[in-house]
């Protein structure tokens, strides 16, 4: 084309610099249609602005970034350029293309931003690919932290919540009432002399010497039934009693891997009696 064919725009003219008129040079060469159309190419933002066939309204057609067609962004302006001509080719540019780490299966990008660095395709892949795998240090601190700050962590939202201190006293005397109902009975002080020779002065659990320190354990804890009949009734040393807590004989047990303890007890048993 002639430079003497094209015309100024007295409505808007304009100067160009150097750097826009190579980016229009440019535009012209990849899209040659332009100059017979009377429009004018953009090529940093993609888009094309001209007139329609009647003269009058204005085009702003825009290149869809994911199939190349042109198409006429009716809300177009500076701050915001169309990129996709339809939802398929928007829901298209989504896609991953990636697989799921664990089944195999393809990632569904439902949010563009979030899931970029997906690696499964699922909570529950998830779950399963982490499972019997310990959490690092770092993943235990963060976790911690969270729930410190989690609304859901704190006061009534807890699922183990019993009032806080306003009912505490009331929870405690209940808990003493609880327990001194349990222990009706008196201690068998004399059964309790046999079953400390029986043991030999040493620990029912650990076989530790009990000179400094003894401690009448509850094989069946009273809060879970127990009371002070005489085949409940053991001696342990302060770390053990300290370790079984609230548990059963079997319990602790099968806990610490010393089965042997239950046919300890029935032996310890019959030689007592």
């Amino acid at each position: 084309m002639k430079l003497s064919k094209i015309k100024l725009n007295p409505s808007n003219p304009r100067i160009i610099k150097d750097d826009k008129f190579k980016k229009l040079v440019k535009s012209i060469k990849d899209f040659p249609e332009m100059m017979e159309k009377d429009i004018v190419f953009v090529s940093d933002t993609m888009v094309i602005l001209g007139k329609s066939k009647n003269g009058k309204t204005k085009l702003r057609l825009c290149e869809c970034r994911k199939c190349g067609e042109w198409f006429n962004d009716k809300k177009y302006s500076k701050e915001r350029q169309g990129k996709y001509c339809s939802r398929e080719c928007y829901a298209e540019s989504l896609k991953l293309n990636k697989r799921c780490k664990f089944c195999g299966s393809i990632i569904e990008n439902k949010h563009s931003v979030s899931m970029k660095n997906r690696i499964y395709c699922s909570r529950e892949c998830h779950g399963k690919a982490r499972r019997n795998i310990p959490l690092s240090n770092e993943w235990k601190k963060a976790l911690s932290e969270g729930r410190k700050n989690s609304d859901k962590c704190k006061g009534k939202n807890l699922y183990n919540w019993k009032g806080g201190k306003e009912t505490e006293p009331f929870r405690l005397k209940q808990a003493f009432y609880k327990r001194k109902k349990g222990l009706k009975e008196k201690m068998p002080i004399e059964f309790l002399q046999k079953v400390l020779k029986a043991q030999d002065n040493k620990c029912f659990f650990c076989e530790c010497d009990l000179t400094e320190y003894k401690a009448i354990e509850h094989l069946t804890p009273v809060s879970k039934g127990g009371d002070n009949n005489f085949y409940n009734l053991v001696y342990s040393c302060k770390s053990c009693n300290s370790k079984k807590r609230q548990k059963t004989l079997e319990e602790f047990a099968l806990s610490t891997g010393n089965i042997h303890w239950l046919g300890k007890w029935e032996h310890l048993f019959i030689e007592t009696l």
